[in-house]
C-alpha cells in the first residue's frame, strides 16, 4: 500500500513497433487507464491506488490482450509498544501506556488475558489509568486488530506487582533530646528558686 505499480506494454505488428496506438490497462475486468504508444511501440501506466490483495493486470491493444501479470499489494507494517510500571499499591492509581503506528485508531488492552478496555489512539499514543482493590501480579498486553491499510500487531507483555498499603508507623518510645533536658533543668531551677523565696518570706513574717 502506498507504492505505485508501473505497467509497461509493447505493441508490435509484424515484428515492428506500432506508434500512436491506444493501449488499455486492466485490473481483472476493471479498466485502470490508457496510454498511447511512443515511436518504439511502448505504452505505460502507473497504478497508484491498488487496494490490498492480489491483482491480475493485463494490457489490451489491436483487439488483443497480453498475458496476465499478478501483483500482490500488502498492508503497511504496524508497530506497537506498551509501558507498565513495575510496582504499585492497592487503592492507588497507576497508568499503562503505549504508542502505535498508525497514529490513529484503537487498541484493545488485556489484563491477565481478559479484555480490560478498548482505548482510542490519539497522535500515536494511548493510556489507561487503573486502580486495583486486591494485591497481586497483573499482566498487560495491547492488540491492534489492523485496518484496511495497516497490519494487525500485538505488543509484548508487561507486568506490575501490586502490594497492600504499607502500615502506619506506631510510636513505641520517646527519646529525650538535649533541648528537652535543658528545658527540664530550667523548670526545676525555677521551682527551686520559687520555693526558696517562699520559705524566706515565711521566716521574715512577724506573728
Amino acid at each position: 500500500v502506498g507504492e505505485s505499480v508501473v505497467c509497461t506494454a509493447e505493441v508490435l505488428s509484424g515484428g515492428e513497433p506500432v506508434s500512436g496506438e491506444t493501449v488499455s490497462f486492466y485490473d481483472g475486468s476493471t479498466l485502470l487507464g490508457t496510454d498511447e504508444t511512443d515511436s518504439d511501440g511502448i505504452a505505460t501506466y502507473t497504478a497508484s491506488s491498488l487496494s490490498v490483495g492480489s491483482h491480475s493486470l493485463t494490457a489490451s491493444a489491436l483487439d488483443k490482450s497480453s498475458s496476465a501479470v499478478t501483483v500482490t499489494v500488502n498492508k503497511l507494517t504496524s508497530t506497537i509498544t506498551l509501558s507498565v510500571p513495575a510496582s504499585g499499591t492497592v487503592g492507588t492509581s497507576y497508568t499503562v501506556s503505549g504508542t502505535l503506528v498508525p497514529t490513529s485508531g484503537s487498541v484493545k488492552l488485556y489484563e491477565n488475558g481478559v479484555l480490560k478496555d478498548t482505548l482510542t489512539v490519539s497522535s500515536g499514543s494511548f493510556s489507561k489509568a487503573i486502580t486495583q482493590s486486591n494485591e497481586g501480579t497483573y499482566s498487560y498486553y495491547a492488540v491492534f486488530e489492523g485496518s484496511s491499510t495497516y497490519s494487525s500487531v500485538t505488543s509484548s507483555t508487561g507486568s506490575i506487582v501490586v502490594s497492600d498499603v504499607p502500615p502506619v508507623p506506631v510510636v513505641t518510645s520517646v527519646s529525650l533530646t538535649a533541648e528537652d533536658s535543658i528545658l527540664s533543668y530550667a523548670c526545676r531551677k525555677f521551682n527551686e528558686k520559687r520555693n526558696w523565696k517562699w520559705q524566706t518570706e515565711s521566716r521574715n513574717t512577724t506573728p
